[in-house]
């Protein structure tokens, strides 16, 4: 008998893990977006049928019902599948042994799975009987997940839900009510399926009323659209050109190879002839304050020719007893302005624990991995003295808060990475499709330059208007028009969906205390 149930346990896990892996598919390259809701009803069942009374008199169904292999197994399979390319720039970059580099993807997938266990306890605590109040609160408990993961310890706001709507029919929710909104909708219609299934004959007003509202839900964005909300400032466009170098990490941080780089990052932007050339991040590998006096004479040659130029460079700064590293952007030519990354990738830009990780493997000691953060309100980029601009610096562009915080105020978006750190894997596609989200959710152009992939200038519906292939060296040549007025996101931010999410999460909690304060008083009367 224990050999039996510890089998069916693991198959269970397994089962489990299957559902929240098929979560995956959603996400770019793949981009099937009924796949997260399909996911979504494995874990919806789970927590849906020990409510049902007819299938608590099955044992094996009762056995079925949620817990913390479930729970676990099916996040352990979303952050798995999805974020397995971590192992990439272990071991190719970082020399880390394959079989350490295993077990410290598994530790880091495994914590981040770790997270959604509290929510799913707090579900099973406030799950009340309506099949309404249970598809709402499942909704609420996935979005404050979500959201939750996007701040603690420093955040990892990756493989949320609504971001497989990207190309899917919900898109148009995306300025109103951001990708966490879309996350809710996806969520809501999971449970409410389930709910439908198992309970909805006992309320038939219930029943209807929650079909009538999943089926509006669905059919609204076909009348929405996100381009009425802002508009171009004027039919004049500021010509473009994203530079992709396509340069190998090693090569890249060779001082042999350093004049090189110069040479070529000037000679394209020379001859790209347009308004604004952006060099991705840390395009110069050369500490800023060693370049200064170049960077001086070449910014003059800028202005002269009428050429601006945003460039990603690394700096160094002293304070007294102390030195800073940060992650640069800086202004020349006919663009001024210089900004210091804030959101720093943990491992990758700064080593939590520092004095006892760094030396142990020498993944702890990848280049620039002494990064600072930089500070909050930042000055925004100047451009020919008529656009505003504000450098998002690669892991930034996944916050969907920390970017509306200054959409508003931009004729255009834009942000820089160096992907090449994962390699051939879907890491940089899932990068990708997560800044055109930031594009559609505030209604701006956003100019996307990187190192090897993938480059490319986003429209304001979130779509993309001309791409660079990955692992090519070239230039994205195009046009951008500067852009007025405000989505709800850039002026309320994610407010919306999480205000609601707590919300109806309150309302469930003072539903279920006064239920069980009801039942006590009933059974003392008895």
């Amino acid at each position: 008998m224990v050999f039996k149930s510890t089998l069916f346990s693991f198959c269970i896990f397994i089962l489990a893990f299957a559902a929240g892996s098929l979560i995956v598919l959603g996400f770019a390259p793949f981009s099937f977006w009924p796949a997260p809701i399909i996911g979504l009803l494995f874990l919806c069942l789970s927590l849906s049928l020990p409510s049902s009374d007819a299938l608590k008199k099955i044992p094996l169904l009762s056995a079925f019902c949620i817990n913390k292999k479930i729970a676990f197994g099916f996040s352990f399979g979303l952050l798995l599948g999805g974020c397995h390319w971590v192992y990439v720039s272990m071991t190719k970059f970082g020399g880390t042994p394959i079989w350490l580099a295993v077990i410290l993807t598994v530790i880091f997938c495994g914590f981040i799975a770790s997270l959604l266990l509290p929510f799913i306890w707090l579900e099973k605590k406030l799950s009340i009987h309506s099949i309404w109040s249970r598809s709402l609160l499942f909704a609420a408990i996935w979005v404050l997940c979500e959201w939750f993961r996007s701040w603690f310890l420093t955040g990892f706001p990756w493989l949320y839900v609504g971001y497989s709507h990207i190309d899917g029919p919900l898109a148009h929710y995306a300025p109103y009510i951001s990708v966490y909104g879309i996350s809710f909708i996806c969520a809501l219609t999971a449970m409410a399926i389930i709910q439908l299934g198992l309970n909805g004959k006992n309320n038939t007003f219930e029943t209807v009323t929650l079909v009538f509202f999943i089926g509006m839900v669905w059919l609204l964005p076909l009348k929405l659209s996100p381009l009425e909300l802002t508009e171009n400032k004027s039919d004049e466009p500021l010509t473009v050109a994203l530079i992709q170098p396509n340069l190998d990490i090693y090569d890249k941080w060779n001082p042999e190879f350093l004049d090189s780089i110069k040479h070529y990052l000037k000679t394209v932007t020379k001859s790209s002839g347009a308004d604004l050339t952006v060099w991705p991040e840390t395009a110069l590998p050369e500490l800023y304050h060693r370049a200064f006096d170049e960077m001086y004479l070449y910014s003059r040659e800028l202005k002269t020719s009428n050429q601006a130029v945003i460039l990603g460079i690394p700096s160094f700064w002293h304070s007294g007893d102390y030195s800073y590293y940060y992650n640069t952007m800086i202004g020349s030519g006919q663009a001024s302005g210089m900004y210091h990354k804030q959101k720093l990738v943990p491992f990758g830009e700064f080593i939590p624990f520092d004095e006892q990780l760094r030396g142990i493997i020498q993944f702890f000691d990848l280049p620039m991995s002494e990064f600072r953060a930089g500070p909050k309100n930042q000055p925004m980029f100047d451009v020919f003295n008529k656009y505003k601009t504000q450098p998002f610096i690669c892991y930034e562009i996944v916050y969907p808060q920390f970017v509306a915080n200054s959409a508003g105020e931009q004729d255009f978006l834009l942000t820089v990475s160096n992907d090449a750190w994962f390699g051939h894997s879907i890491g940089p596609a899932q990068h990708l499709e997560i800044a055109r989200m930031r594009a559609l959710e505030n209604g701006r152009y956003l100019l996307r330059a990187t190192n090897t992939g993938m480059t490319a200038i986003i429209g304001p519906d979130g779509k993309i208007v001309s791409q660079l292939p990955s692992f090519q060296q070239g230039v994205l040549s195009g046009e951008v028009y500067p852009r007025k007025g405000y989505t709800p996101v850039a002026q309320y931010g994610t407010l919306a969906p999480i205000s609601l999410s707590f919300l109806i999460i309150i309302l469930s909690g003072l539903i279920s205390v006064y239920n069980i304060t009801l039942s006590k008083r009933q059974s003392t009367h008895s």
